[in-house]
């Protein structure tokens, strides 16, 4: 059994992520009120997994009961005009949203929005043009809107804007500034589709609720008029259950009931009932304690960013270049340089030998995401993780004198092939290839091998 035997083997590996999915980590939770719900929730999953529906349970797609009740506690603590949960993540969410747009829409779309949003709208035939986007960092594969781009298109016969608030990479969109410009330039925009998938902690952060599209949604629709709709994944924010997605819609009752129309006929019949309550769990649990979540994920950045300055020199970190746009930066988010060794070897070190998770990673960095689940446990194991790391690098590194042997591979990347092979003489000539890969920024690996 494949899956079911290689899950309970990275269990048995795995220490913390510091990708997503707080819900790993319900050790987190402050109080003992919520982590004795999720105890019982996550240790008693046959309970949840249930198959009675109405007039016994509720159903999602036509909710009257209990279902519509907890939306109902959603969308007053979000303070929208409807909130809906989805069991199939953003990619169902993305679609619902989509179909509830007129069919005449003339739809400006961000390139770097989810796959989903690409695929849908050609697969139904939406009239969509793409801004185009400016490269900010190559080498983590970084871009932006293009702001000459936006503005020539935005005051052709465009309704509709989609829009993507936060990148995986980090990269936000400030989008109180930048929709006001557009819709004091357009007023025949209608409709807003933002994908939020990775920014729903914004609303409950003091530092970042104004930046919230929630909160923006909220201000720009009571003073233009204008329909927003707003896709989070749950999972990525809060304790909830992989596959957990909410839609926001701040408007009036057409989008209103067109958004319940599509979500009828698009979603799911058979909803996962565990994933439906986790729901419901993070967001309350967000609501009593995501400020608290949110002020002590900035301290534990602060503490790792003093970490990464004081104490190590073979990483460093990598903040994104500064822009002119209307752009800010996730602060609970960082880029790890690694000198002396490439991103994915990192990524590769850290679970397979300290079973620390991350996700995403380029040639020479990897990104580190302070999220809800992260604990100072979770920060000394990666600390003390990198500071292994690193002893051993400087250990390689240390071996290789003029006239000494070679006890490792000696690997630049790109492009990734040895310039020093184990058991070999180290000449001078060697020494001036490494370092010159080093001052030219390539990462240099140093991988042991018996001799």
């Amino acid at each position: 059994m494949f899956i079911y035997n290689s899950l309970i083997e990275l269990d048995s590996k795995f220490v913390s992520s510091f990708h997503v999915l707080p819900i790993q980590n319900i050790n987190a939770i402050r109080s003992d009120f919520y982590f004795e719900k999720y105890k019982v929730f996550l240790n008693n999953f046959s309970c949840f997994e249930k198959t009675v529906t109405q007039p016994f349970f509720d159903s999602l797609v036509y909710p009257n009961n209990q279902i519509n009740d907890a939306m109902d506690i959603a969308r007053e603590i979000f303070k929208s005009d409807l909130t809906l949960f989805t069991t199939s993540g953003s990619t169902i969410s993305n679609q619902i949203a989509i179909s509830s747009l007129p069919i005449k829409s003339k739809i400006l779309v961000q390139k770097s929005v989810h796959q989903s949003i690409h695929f849908f709208l050609k697969m139904v035939g939406k009239n969509f043009t793409y801004i185009d986007e400016s490269e900010l960092c190559q080498e983590r594969a970084m871009t932006i809107i293009n702001l000459d781009k936006l503005n020539s298109l935005i005051n052709e016969d465009i309704d509709t804007l989609i829009l993507n608030s936060q990148s995986y990479e980090g990269i936000m969109l400030d989008l109180e500034p930048l929709l006001t410009n557009l819709l004091s330039k357009n007023s025949k925009i209608k409709n807003i589709i933002i994908d939020e998938a990775w920014g729903g902690w914004t609303y409950f952060s003091q530092e970042m609720h104004d930046k919230s599209a929630l909160i923006v949604a909220k201000k720009l629709n009571n003073k233009y008029g204008v329909n927003f709709i707003i896709i989070q994944s749950a999972h990525k924010s809060f304790f909830s259950l992989r596959q957990s997605g909410l839609i926001h819609v701040f408007g009036n009752s057409e989008i209103i009931n067109s958004i319940k129309t599509s979500h009828f006929k698009l979603h799911t019949t058979s909803p996962s009932y565990p994933i439906l309550a986790s729901i419901e769990l993070g967001i309350n649990h967000a609501r009593d304690e995501g400020k608290w979540h949110s002020k002590n994920a900035i301290e534990l950045v602060r503490s790792f960013r003093v970490f990464i300055e004081e104490k190590l020199s073979v990483f460093n970190v990598d903040d994104i270049p500064s822009s002119n746009g209307y752009y800010i930066f996730d602060p609970n988010k960082i880029w790890l340089k690694c000198n002396g060794i490439s991103g994915k070897e990192l990524r590769d070190i850290l679970f397979n030998k300290h079973g620390i998770y991350v996700s995403r990673y380029s040639s020479k960095h990897i990104l580190i995401n302070f999220h809800y689940g992260v604990t100072n446990i979770c920060l000394n194991s990666l600390t003390e993780a990198l500071v292994n790391i690193e002893f051993n690098i400087n250990s390689s590194n240390s071996n290789l004198k003029e006239n000494s042997v070679s006890d490792c591979y000696v690997i630049p990347y790109p492009p990734g092939v040895p310039i020093v092979f184990p058991g070999q003489n180290i000449s001078s000539l060697d020494l001036e290839k490494i370092n010159k890969h080093k001052s030219d920024n390539t990462s240099v690996i140093y991988v042991k091998e018996a001799i």
